[in-house]
């Protein structure tokens, strides 16, 4: 088995149910040399035109040879393929898991068991014509134009990125923007002793994630996993918060980037150490969430240093070293 190479095998797999001849090759052979030329460390556009002849021949015998329950979804996607190439490089540096997504924007168009084919193309050609007059009409409040966008677009596969720049240096809010009208109490005092300014007066936009200098943030309010301490930094000495949000605020001529951090409460000479060896870890610090703390606004470009958060029967420890085991 381990002498017979790809393209071989699946061969001879499946010359157990088609008889095959040179004038007639099996799909695999299509198949692979199309994923080869696309697939180098350096593709040309006489590669991609090959891979795209490849693929297009491919999907032509598909119904042919394997009938018409397998002309699934995904069949359609590999003719995107040689695009795809073209605008973010080789296969081997994207994921395929993105074609994926485009089945939930298929299974978005229809909401019964009758006349499924119906139900698509009709909401589909709904969504054409909403697209183009939403081209024409007045959307009103940013909250109106962004749900009206919501409604033709669906769920983007890749969320929207804002590029600003702090201290000539660049940052990349990530995520789909909320416009914010109203923050708590205590998070307005913290802008206006920051701003110096009014909560009224300033353009308050929220971001999910924040990447600057190659490092990712995450604001506590979004996270989807607990296996990443995104959204966990310190910020000083025994300083540690949790990044509630992270905002872009603009105000006439100038805008910043602040994260709004909600301060742990740091045990102070308590150092941890090891119960068999006696080994004192003092990068390893005790921390309780305590809400009542003011949280404090500091600019993205402020040094943080994203920390580890364990939690071992009920205790919370924070690791206060560089975050080299939780992967961006």
């Amino acid at each position: 088995m381990e002498s017979i190479r790809i393209p071989q095998l699946v061969t001879v797999l499946l010359s157990t149910t088609f008889e095959w001849n040179i004038t007639s090759p099996v799909p695999a052979t299509y198949l692979a040399p199309c994923t080869k030329h696309m697939d180098f460390n350096k593709v040309t556009h006489s590669d991609v035109a090959i891979a795209r002849t490849f693929l297009t021949k491919f999907v032509k015998k598909m119904e042919a040879l394997y009938g018409t329950e397998h002309m699934s979804y995904n069949v359609h996607t590999l003719q995107h393929l040689p695009d795809t190439v073209l605008s973010w490089g080789p296969l081997w540096s994207s994921s395929c898991f993105l074609f994926e997504g485009y089945n939930r924007t298929v299974k978005s168009l229809f909401h019964g068991t009758r006349g499924v084919p119906h139900q698509i193309v009709n909401n589909f050609v709904i969504v054409q014509g909403l697209s183009k007059s939403l081209a024409s009409m007045n959307q009103g409040t940013p909250e109106l134009a962004a749900f009206l966008r919501s409604l033709v677009t669906g769920y983007p596969l890749v969320p929207s990125i804002c590029k600003v720049h702090e201290d000539a240096s660049e940052v990349l809010l990530k995520g789909n923007p909320t416009y914010c009208h109203g923050i708590d109490n205590d998070d307005e005092l913290c802008f206006s002793n920051y701003f110096h300014k009014q909560f009224a007066d300033l353009q308050i936009t929220s971001y999910q994630k924040v990447i600057f200098h190659g490092v990712i943030y995450e604001s506590s309010s979004h996270m989807r996993t607990s296996r990443r301490s995104n959204s966990v930094v310190a910020y000083g000495p025994k300083q540690i918060g949790r990044i509630k949000r992270i905002l872009y605020v603009q105000h006439e001529q100038t805008s910043s980037v602040v994260l709004v951090i909600q301060p742990f409460l740091v045990a102070g000479n308590q150092i941890v150490s090891d119960a068999q060896v006696g080994a004192q870890a003092d990068h390893i610090t005790i921390i309780t969430e305590e809400p009542l703390l003011p949280p404090l606004i500091l600019p993205v470009s402020f040094p943080l240093l994203k920390c580890v958060q364990i939690i071992q029967n009920n205790v919370h420890f924070c690791c206060i070293l560089p975050n080299m085991i939780e992967l961006d």
